[in-house]
């Protein structure tokens, strides 16, 4: 499903960890370490793909209105 809004298994990976932590607590609360040690990769990787944790929310969204 989100492999539509997402190019590569990385990216959904960090996605993914992102909607579960987005079930603990508010989106504002959420970190890039609180994140990537979510997701199993380290804080390269996730800049490699994103620019924050902003352009994260945005793709999401954007699946989110395709839908």
């Amino acid at each position: 499903m989100l492999s539509k809004a997402f190019d590569t298994i990385i990216e959904e990976d960090f996605a993914i960890a992102y909607l579960k932590l987005l079930g603990q607590m508010y989106y504002k609360h959420i970190t890039v370490t609180m994140l990537v040690e979510a997701a199993g990769y380290g804080r390269a990787t996730f800049y490699a793909y994103f620019s924050g944790l902003k352009e994260l929310r945005h793709k999401l969204n954007s699946y989110d209105l395709a839908e």
